[in-house]
């Protein structure tokens, strides 16, 4: 009696030994430093993606209730459902980018250094960019569908999905944004250039209110659309940059760790 009420309590340690010690020590035993590093930051990806998903929808629909069930006249109120539809409709190909950019860091060959060096943070800054693009796009076609019905106050709720992003992803590429606009001044300083550039500024798109059937309404809607390529070109500028001055350090790294001189010397 005694040997059975003893193995009664050993049996959750027991439970615990032979399942998941094996299973822990088969994952530390088979863990490979290049790719299940990737594998699992894929993994990471397609929950956060998940995530915003939900949140997206959920913070939507809230607030098109909200607006919805406020003041505004009947024109503005028929206007926001279409909007409204066309932010949860929104909602699937700002996941998708945030899934198709994890399993992009799935893929490759190289060292863990070059991965979260190189394909990481340039992966996140792609990331950021599609998703502010297509933010401006969402709200640009609000912005148009307001001035179509002469100035109507529409519901727009586009940010969600980015406010969402960026609380996630910003702080793994902004050190790197930072870095090169300290570099970008310090060399215009250097070449006497009286030049001001800030990558900050040209990440993130202006929230408009449609104007009417006027000069000023149409003015606001084509602004809202040059927006999206501002937003677009930023980026992939800053992603230019960072990989030339990342190409331009490793090599700076190769050479120190093994110096040359481009002559021959007797």
């Amino acid at each position: 009696m005694k040997k059975i009420y003893q193995q009664v309590l050993d049996f959750p340690g027991q439970i615990n030994d032979r399942v998941l010690g094996a299973k822990l020590s088969g994952m530390a035993d088979g863990f490979d430093s290049n790719n299940g590093i990737r594998c699992y930051f894929k993994s990471v990806y397609q929950l956060l993606a998940f995530l915003v998903l939900l949140s997206s929808l959920w913070m939507t629909a809230i607030a098109a209730a909200e607006f919805l069930g406020g003041d505004g006249d009947m024109l503005s109120k028929v206007g926001s459902v279409v909007t409204a539809a066309i932010c949860l409709y929104a909602a699937f190909p700002l996941t998708q980018i945030i899934r198709s950019r994890g399993d992009s860091l799935g893929s490759g060959s190289n060292g863990v250094v070059h991965f979260l060096l190189h394909d990481f943070v340039k992966a996140n800054i792609r990331l950021v960019g599609e998703v502010t693009a297509l933010t401006a796009l969402v709200s640009a076609v609000v912005v148009t569908l307001g001035t179509l019905l002469n100035g109507a106050s529409l519901f727009n709720e586009a940010s969600g999905a980015l406010s969402a992003v960026n609380s996630f992803i910003a702080p793994t590429y902004s050190w790197a944004v930072t870095a090169m606009n300290g570099i970008l001044e310090h060399v215009f300083s250097c070449l006497k250039l009286d030049v001001s550039l800030n990558f900050n500024d040209y990440t993130s798109a202006e929230a408009m209110t449609a104007g009417g059937w006027n000069a000023a309404g149409l003015e606001t809607m084509i602004k809202s659309y040059l927006e999206v390529i501002q937003v677009a070109a930023a980026f992939y500028v800053i992603l230019a940059v960072y990989g030339y001055l990342y190409s331009l350090g490793n090599t700076l790294l190769k050479w120190i760790s093994n110096p040359s001189v481009p002559f021959r010397t007797k």
